[in-house]
């Protein structure tokens, strides 16, 4: 069953369109307009804090970035050796490669993007969901290459 929001309407934090409804019991959903993968989250500082939606994908992104940045960080502070960090680096670079093709597919498929924050429709949309695919899959080429150190 749809759980009725009270008070006022959520929006989708990618293409700010209403949410009109969110199956009961389900963690992530599906935005109507965008296409894109919303999950309820608390927030990381209260645990007890109420429940809001975030973009899938934008949660992925900023773990990826803490992650890249804990990798960089331990490359330079510890004896960790260079073909471990090619490793570690060639798994991120698997996540971002994935994040952007799906992030470019949905885009292909709603005509919607959001990049740096701007939200763009149509024709641009569409070569920016191009161009981020291209960035994927360059990714996952590179991915190919980690694989074979």
């Amino acid at each position: 069953m749809n759980a009725p929001f009270s008070h006022r309407r959520p929006h989708c934090p990618y293409c700010a369109e209403t949410v009109h409804s969110w199956h009961q019991g389900a963690w992530i959903e599906p935005c109507d307009r965008c296409k894109r993968p919303i999950v309820l989250l608390r927030s990381p500082l209260d645990w007890n804090g109420p429940l809001r939606m975030r973009g899938l994908l934008d949660v992925a992104s900023t773990a990826y970035g803490f992650a890249m940045v804990v990798l960089v960080v331990t490359f330079v502070i510890s004896d960790m050796s260079a073909i471990t960090f090619a490793k570690a680096l060639t798994l991120l670079l698997f996540v971002i490669g994935s994040i952007l093709c799906v992030d470019g597919g949905l885009g292909l498929r709603s005509r919607i993007d959001r990049t740096w924050k701007a939200l763009r429709f149509g024709r641009v949309a569409v070569w920016f969901s191009a161009a981020k695919i291209a960035c994927g899959v360059t990714a996952m080429l590179l991915v190919t290459v980690g694989l074979g150190l």
